[in-house]
């Protein structure tokens, strides 16, 4: 085998010819090709950080609103506590009151009580002053019958009184 210059320097300028065919043929149409992956690429990483901006526009107004809802829940919660707080002492107070008004109810029933128990026994006690009396007078006894008498009847009335 030996080189031969002739088919070698043939075999060059086809190739050579078929590369310029190739390059005035397919060269534009892969240009344009090329160009418009090109651009495709751009758009779509264009679009990407766009998407990405407004992603991170909707997380800080989410984050802003979570923020804002955050503190109109502790509000909320700190004016329900003063609600409650506030209706907890009006309870109480009321409470107080109606204790305090049943107590001077009862001091006023009591001391109507006390006053009915003393008018009864000074009833009681007048009337027996008078049945001494009138034994004294019908019996017309000495002195020790008539003091043996009243102490009689002073413990009746002792006896009667507990």
């Amino acid at each position: 085998m030996s080189f031969n210059f002739g088919v070698f320097a043939l075999q060059l300028i086809s190739f050579l010819l078929s590369m310029w065919i190739a390059s005035k043929l397919f060269l534009p149409y892969l240009k344009q090709w090329m160009a418009d992956r090109k651009k495709r690429i751009e758009n779509q990483i264009q679009q990407a950080e766009e998407q990405q901006h407004q992603a991170e526009v909707l997380k800080s107004k989410f984050e802003q609103q979570l923020s804002e809802l955050q503190e109109k829940v502790e509000m909320t919660l700190r004016e329900t506590r003063k609600q409650a707080d506030q209706e907890k002492e009006k309870i109480i107070k009321a409470s107080r009151e109606e204790a305090n008004r049943i107590l001077t109810e009862t001091r006023i029933l009591i001391e109507q009580q006390k006053k009915e128990m003393t008018k009864k026994i000074q009833q009681e006690v007048g009337g027996m002053a008078l049945t001494i009396a009138e034994k004294l007078i019908r019996a017309s006894i000495d002195s020790k019958i008539q003091e043996a008498l009243v102490q009689k009847e002073i413990s009746e009335m002792s006896s009667h009184s507990n």
